[in-house]
Formats: C-alpha cells, sequence, structure tokens
C-alpha cells in the first residue's frame, strides 16, 4: 500500500560530506512516515554523493537528484 506523502524535504547538498550523514539521519528519524526527502546534490567533487548514495539504498523515502554544479542562482524577485 502506497502512502500518502504530507511533507517533501528538500535538501540542497555540494561537497558537505562532513555533515551530509548527520543530516540524514535527523531526518529519517523524525515521527512522520509520510514523508519524501529530495536531496540534490550540486556536483559534488568530494564524497558526498556516496553517503547519499549508501542513505538511499537503506531508506526508499530518499530521492536523489545528481546535478552538475551550478553553485547559487540568485533571482530577483521584485521588479
Amino acid at each position: 500500500m502506497n502512502k500518502t506523502i504530507k511533507v517533501s524535504i528538500l535538501i540542497p547538498a555540494y561537497n558537505v560530506e562532513a555533515y551530509i550523514d548527520e543530516c540524514l539521519i535527523s531526518v529519517r528519524q523524525q515521527t512522520l512516515d509520510e514523508v519524501e526527502i529530495i536531496v540534490a546534490d550540486d556536483g559534488s567533487t568530494d564524497a558526498t554523493l556516496q553517503h547519499i548514495e549508501r542513505h538511499a539504498a537503506m531508506d526508499a523515502r530518499i530521492r536523489l537528484l545528481h546535478l552538475p554544479h551550478r553553485g547559487f542562482t540568485y533571482t530577483k524577485c521584485f521588479a
């Protein structure tokens, strides 16, 4: 039976191998089960991607978006 997603959590990641395990463990331990965890890796050059892939293999709620590095983009919202 598929659960209805109640919360989507988006985690941007770029070269954060020292912190990504702690982040993903914390999110995975939340009490709400009906979540999707979307991790957007911005072309990390360290082991961030491998850490995310390991967590995704253990938890089907994690979706990985592996993107080429684009960095921060500023969009002007007001004319």
